[in-house]
C-alpha cells in the first residue's frame, strides 16, 4: 500500500473554473483537494478497464 509518504508527488495546472469546482466537490464529500482527484481519477481508471474488451491468452 501507498502511503502519502511513499506516493509520488506532480504539480497540475488546472483552470481556475476547474479547481473550484474539484475544492467544492471536495469539501461536500469530506476530502482533501488531494484525496478527491485521486478518487475521481480512480473511478475513471476504473471505467475505463471495464470499456476495455477482454484481450483472451493464448
Amino acid at each position: 500500500m501507498t502511503t502519502a509518504k511513499s506516493a509520488p508527488s506532480m504539480s497540475v495546472r488546472l483552470p481556475n473554473d476547474l479547481k473550484e469546482w474539484i475544492a467544492a466537490e471536495a469539501g461536500r464529500n469530506y476530502r482533501s483537494l488531494n484525496a478527491e482527484i485521486v478518487v475521481r481519477l480512480k473511478q475513471c481508471m476504473d471505467a475505463e478497464k471495464r470499456k476495455a474488451p477482454s484481450v483472451a491468452t493464448t
